[in-house]
């Protein structure tokens, strides 16, 4: 079900309601359609900002996290799971009534 153990891990943040997201803000002018998001995930006790684009395709355009592995990897290994779980909760709450 998941590629790699950041998604299952950002989808158990989501699950477990861990997940808030401060700024939603959607552009129809940027990049035709892009969002730009801004949250805090609570991860063993500690809070992480995050921050993610994501353009129109829905593809993580840039993204920033205080972690350690983004600090480690940047967006070379791609996203950490709190930038996963920004996106993954933007979009079930887009689903919701």
């Amino acid at each position: 079900r998941f590629t790699n153990p950041r998604e299952e891990k950002s989808s158990a943040f989501v699950s477990a309601n861990l997940v808030t997201i401060t700024d939603d803000n959607a552009w129809e002018t940027y990049l035709d359609g892009g969002r730009e998001l801004r949250g805090t995930v609570l991860d063993n006790a500690v809070v992480y900002n995050a921050e993610i684009t994501i353009d129109r395709d829905n593809r993580m355009a840039e993204g920033h996290c205080h972690c350690q592995f983004f600090h480690e990897n940047n967006m070379r290994k791609g996203p950490c799971e709190h930038m996963l779980a920004l996106r993954l909760a933007a979009q079930k709450g887009a689903l919701q009534p």
